[in-house]
C-alpha cells in the first residue's frame, strides 16, 4: 500500500505492509486528502505494477467533546479562586475522544446565573485555572467547556461559585486528600486528611455522591471534628465520593476547600 499527497507526487510519502486485500490508514487529519496506489509484491523480489489512483477525504470533526467533569473553584488567595477540573475521556455521546485543544471558562458576577462571558481560553494539557485580581467579599460563578481543533464546543460543566475573602476571614484546609482503606477495626473506608491553617483546630467534612448537579447536594458528615483525618465508614462499593473540608472558628466558617474525587471498588 503505498500513500501519496497527490497524483502528481512521484514518490509516495509512506508505505505500508499487509498480508491481507484491505488495509487501515490511522491517524489521519480532518478534511485531509489522501491518494493510495496499490502494488503486489511476491518472492524472489517480484513486484507487480502498481494500481489505479484512488482518493479519500477524511471528514471534518463535528463531535465535540463530552462535557468537563468535577468543576471546583477554591479560595488560594483573599482574591484569587483557583478553579480546577477534571478532562473528558470521550466525545459527546461516549464515542472516542476525537480531539481535545482547549478549554473556555466562563465567569460571572453576583449570586444569578445570569451574564456568563468568557473569562479565559485554557489549553488541554491544564485542567485548572487561577482567576486573580478579583474583588474583595464578592461572590463569583464558574463554568467550563471543552473544545476541540475544529473549535466543536461542548455543553457547559455545573456551575460552582465562590465568595473571595475579607480582612481577617478564615483560611480553608490545604493538602486535602481523599483514599480507600482497609482498616483492620473499621473494615473499607474512606479516610479523609488535610494540613489545618494557623491557629485553626476545628474542621467541618462534607460529602457528596458524584453525578449530582451542584455544590447543593453536599451533605455534611462531620458538623465539628478537632484533627486532621476523618474516617468515612458510610460508603457504598461502587459510588464515587466527593469530598470537601471547612475551617472553623468560633460562629464562622472558612470558603470550602479544594475537592477530593475517590471511586470506592
Amino acid at each position: 500500500m503505498l500513500r501519496f499527497s497527490s497524483p502528481t507526487q512521484p514518490e509516495p510519502v509512506a508505505r505500508f505492509l499487509t498480508v491481507l486485500t484491505s488495509y487501515v490508514d490511522s491517524p489521519l487529519v480532518s478534511g485531509q486528502t489522501y491518494v493510495y496506489r496499490v502494488q503486489a509484491l511476491g518472492s524472489g523480489s517480484l513486484r507487480s505494477d502498481v494500481s489505479q489512483f484512488v482518493s479519500a477525504t477524511v471528514p471534518l470533526d463535528s463531535r465535540p467533546p463530552a462535557v468537563p467533569g468535577v468543576l471546583s473553584g477554591r479560595l488560594s488567595g483573599d482574591t484569587t479562586i483557583r478553579l480546577t477540573w477534571v478532562a473528558p475521556k470521550t466525545d459527546e455521546g461516549g464515542g472516542p475522544l476525537s480531539g481535545l485543544a482547549s478549554y473556555r471558562v466562563y465567569r460571572a458576577e453576583g449570586t444569578g446565573s445570569a451574564g456568563f462571558l468568557v473569562l479565559a481560553t485554557v489549553d488541554s494539557t491544564r485542567v485548572s485555572y487561577d482567576d486573580v485580581g478579583l474583588k474583595s467579599a464578592t461572590t463569583y460563578i464558574y463554568r467550563v467547556s471543552a473544545l476541540d481543533a475544529q473549535l466543536n464546543e461542548s455543553g457547559f460543566s455545573s456551575s460552582v461559585s465562590q465568595t473571595t475573602g475579607s480582612t481577617g476571614s478564615i483560611s480553608a484546609p490545604t493538602n486535602v486528600a481523599a483514599s480507600v482503606q482497609n482498616d483492620p477495626d473499621l473494615g473499607t473506608i474512606v479516610r479523609v486528611t488535610w494540613t489545618a491553617p494557623a491557629g485553626i483546630t476545628l474542621f467541618r467534612v462534607d460529602r457528596q455522591v458524584a453525578g449530582s448537579s451542584s455544590n447543593s447536594s453536599f451533605e455534611t458528615v462531620v458538623p465539628s471534628q478537632s484533627g486532621t483525618v476523618y474516617n468515612d465508614t458510610n460508603i457504598v462499593s461502587g459510588r464515587t465520593y466527593i469530598y470537601r473540608v471547612l475551617s472553623l472558628q468560633g460562629s464562622q466558617s472558612s470558603t470550602p476547600s479544594e475537592l477530593k474525587v475517590v471511586a470506592v471498588p
